[in-house]
C-alpha cells in the first residue's frame, strides 16, 4: 500500500511519514555538559541558577538557565538540599535519649570535692558522693 494511502487512512499529513527527528544534542552541548559535571563535582548543592552563574564566571559561557536545567536533567543531576520534613521523627522508630548534664564542681574548705549534675530535662540537681576525688 502506498504511503499516501496509509496517511489518508490514518488522517495524517504525508509529511509526518517522512519526518526524521534531528538529534538536539550537539558536540557543543556535550562540551557544556562536561563543564557542568566539573562544577557539580565540586559544588553539588548548585541548582540551575547558580550553575549558570558559575559557567559564566569559570568559562565565560553565556547559557540560558533553561538549557542548563535541561542538560542537568539529561545528565541526571539534581541539587542536593534539605527536603521538607526530613527532621520529623517517624512514629515507629525508637528514640534513644543521651544523658547530658552540666557538671558543677564545688570545692569546700576541707578539700572535699562535690559534683553536682543538673539534667536538662528536669532541671533538678543530682549530687554525687562527697568523697569523690580526682
Amino acid at each position: 500500500m502506498p504511503v499516501t494511502r496509509q496517511c489518508q487512512l490514518l488522517h495524517l499529513p504525508r509529511s509526518t511519514a517522512y519526518y526524521q527527528p534531528v538529534p538536539w544534542i550537539t558536540p557543543w552541548h556535550i562540551d557544556v555538559m562536561h563543564r557542568i559535571d566539573t562544577i557539580y563535582t565540586k559544588y553539588p548543592t548548585f541548582g540551575s541558577r547558580r550553575m549558570k552563574g558559575q559557567l559564566k564566571r569559570w568559562y565565560d559561557l553565556k547559557v540560558s538557565r533553561k538549557l542548563v536545567r535541561k542538560l542537568m536533567q539529561v545528565m541526571g543531576l539534581e541539587a542536593i538540599y534539605q527536603r521538607p520534613d526530613t527532621s520529623k521523627l517517624h512514629p515507629d522508630h525508637k528514640v534513644f535519649r543521651v544523658f547530658e548534664c552540666n557538671i558543677l564542681i564545688f570545692a569546700d574548705t576541707f578539700s572535699v570535692i562535690r559534683l553536682c549534675c543538673i539534667t536538662p530535662d528536669s532541671g533538678t540537681p543530682a549530687f554525687f558522693p562527697e568523697n569523690f576525688r580526682q
